[in-house]
């Protein structure tokens, strides 16, 4: 612990101070990230959330599929505030407890940050295939991050798409549709397959029609 401690009281510029928080975020432990969380807050607040968004891929690219089932319950065992940043920094390092995380800390996020929305809606599209309950907080979400930024198609337009085997509640799809402008085109795209899947559902074929009605009998 006092090693990663000098590193940061040894630091002279921000930059520097941005690099050990690099590695501590992508090689170190939950139990040594959470015990120096100030010292990494104090740094990542100060990045912009361009960079700061970059900082989060390259960490889960380095953490792409890390397990440690003790990691969950260090977590849960936490009581201390931590800031909205970094809980989307462990999201991203400890990416198989994503949505513990965000149920967590950030099921209530009201803030404008938008690697902290990409961050929700990239969890949400997958809590949602069991719970649709969630659908809403997913379309608040997908609604302010369309707003916020006008690149929101290039980087997610796959997040959201719907598998074939997967179903938008119809009163989400009704939303979408109540207010077209707010919501990016992957969501209409699925909110306009909803409907059209209630609408031939609810055809009644001619052949029945036919029968019913007695069209051809004599």
């Amino acid at each position: 612990m006092n090693w990663w401690k000098d590193q940061f009281n040894s630091v002279e510029k921000n930059m520097h101070g941005l690099v050990v928080c690099l590695f501590l975020l992508t090689w170190g432990s939950m139990s040594k990230i959470l015990e120096l969380h100030k010292y990494i807050e104090t740094y990542i607040e100060l990045v912009d959330e361009d960079k700061w968004q970059k900082i989060l891929e390259l960490i889960s690219i380095i953490s792409k599929n890390y397990i440690n089932k003790k990691d969950s319950l260090k977590l849960y065992e936490y009581t201390d505030h931590l800031s909205e940043r970094l809980v989307v920094a462990l999201g991203n390092r400890f990416n198989k407890i994503a949505d513990k995380i965000y149920l967590k800390y950030l099921h209530s996020y009201k803030g404008d940050d938008k690697t902290i929305l990409f961050f929700c809606l990239n969890v949400l599209s997958e809590m949602k295939e069991k719970d649709y309950t969630l659908w809403g907080n997913l379309l608040l979400y997908s609604a302010k991050l369309y707003n916020l930024s006008l690149e929101y198609d290039l980087y997610s337009f796959n997040v959201i798409r719907i598998r074939n085997d997967e179903k938008m509640p119809m009163e989400i799809a009704q939303k979408i549709f109540d207010n077209i402008k707010n919501y990016p085109r992957d969501l209409l795209i699925v909110a306009e397959k909803v409907y059209k899947e209630m609408v031939a559902s609810e055809i009644i074929p001619v052949g029945k029609i036919a029968m019913e009605e007695r069209w051809f009998e004599l």
